[in-house]
């Protein structure tokens, strides 16, 4: 009985895991980041994830999230993309409590 690669269900989990949730990073006084890959979309629909992401953690907190800047970049294809968010959690009346003001970035894959 012939035994199947195991090489290939263990890319093929891998490419499954490549959309699962990102790891939030404490990168700062009370500032974090959180990173997301799109397999099949453009960064900025990992931009989005990230924010879903961001969004979770500090609802743990009570807080909600403000995004204080993203960087995303897609594949020339434009079958694939990163994104990375940085954000605080801030509650209404604290000062980073505020509508955010964001300029993104397009990174651009080599």
């Amino acid at each position: 009985m012939k035994s199947k690669p195991k090489g290939a269900l263990f890319v093929v989990a891998l490419g499954l895991c490549l959309g699962c949730a990102g790891e939030v990073i404490p990168v700062g006084p009370g500032t974090y980041m959180v990173q997301r890959r799109a397999t099949w979309a453009q960064g900025y629909a990992a931009a989005g994830e990230a924010m879903k992401d961001a969004n979770a953690f500090c609802e743990k907190q009570g807080k909600t999230a403000i995004m204080q800047s993203e960087q995303t970049s897609s594949t020339a294809t434009g079958y694939g993309g990163n994104a990375q968010i940085f954000f605080i959690c801030a509650s209404p009346g604290d000062p980073g409590y505020a509508q955010p003001v964001i300029v993104p970035t397009e990174l651009k894959e080599k």
